[in-house]
């Protein structure tokens, strides 16, 4: 984890303007967070047979959410940001702003929680379990993403690790570690896997290498091979982030 962590202030002052240009690309590349978001969803189909209330932590512009409510369900999202929120609003779907501390939920009020790339941003991850937990109906499915410490991604490039680049990011997680938060917070049937790569045109690859290493360089040449080949889609063998999912049960 990040040592020391930040105080709230400084962790406010991430998520300020120039945090949310990271949505640009993000809304550009709409069909492929699609594609995986449905993925989630079939995911969760397969675990629970009947469709009910689905809470999405760190819901952001509302992909998700999306599939959720063409599925059947009833969804809610929860997210910090009022850029992210408003694209939700005009779309009509169900959201709050807040995090888990402070929007006030229902215990035992939800089929399913799902929470994607959030836990990693959190000061107190066992809170955030906890809470998980506690908003879950019994038996109720968690679904969890973040990205693996242990991945090879992460051996590979040492301290060069995409997962390094995001300021936001205060902690990293492996499996092993994840298992025992996850007991300790009370789940039980826990499965961990490997996550689906998203496929992304090479342009948001080369985007996001440019956010991550600004120099001359990098800018230089992802510039050039964008203008030539920018558009070709690409399949990633694994994503960058060695993310793993995590299915677990109240």
């Amino acid at each position: 984890m990040v040592n020391p962590l930040p105080t709230s202030k400084e962790i406010a002052s991430l998520y300020g303007p120039a945090y949310f240009k990271n949505f640009d690309p993000y809304l550009k590349n709409r069909s492929a967070h699609l594609n995986y978001f449905r993925k989630k969803l079939v995911q969760i189909e397969k675990r629970k047979k009947s469709r009910g209330r689905i809470l999405d932590v760190g819901c952001a512009v509302g992909f998700f959410l999306g599939e959720v409510e063409a599925g059947g369900w009833s969804g809610l999202g929860i997210d910090l940001s009022d850029y992210a929120l408003s694209f939700c609003r005009k779309k009509g779907l169900k959201v709050r702003k807040g995090d888990l501390k402070g929007v006030g939920l229902s215990s035992s009020s939800f089929d399913v929680v799902v929470s994607l790339q959030t836990i990693e941003h959190e000061v107190d991850p066992l809170f955030h379990l906890r809470e998980i937990h506690r908003v879950l109906k019994p038996g109720g499915l968690m679904v969890l993403t973040t990205p693996d410490h242990d991945s090879w991604t992460r051996k590979l490039m040492g301290s060069r690790w995409f997962g390094y680049r995001h300021e936001e990011h205060l902690l990293f997680l492996n499996r092993d570690v994840l298992r025992l938060m996850l007991k300790r917070s009370g789940f039980k049937r826990v499965k961990i896997e490997r996550d689906d790569p998203r496929i992304f045109t090479l342009n948001y690859y080369l985007t996001r290498l440019a956010d991550f290493y600004p120099n001359v360089v990098v800018k230089g040449m992802t510039s050039m091979v964008k203008r030539v080949v920018g558009q070709l889609p690409v399949p990633a063998l694994t994503d960058p982030w060695g993310d793993m999912i995590i299915f677990a049960y109240k």
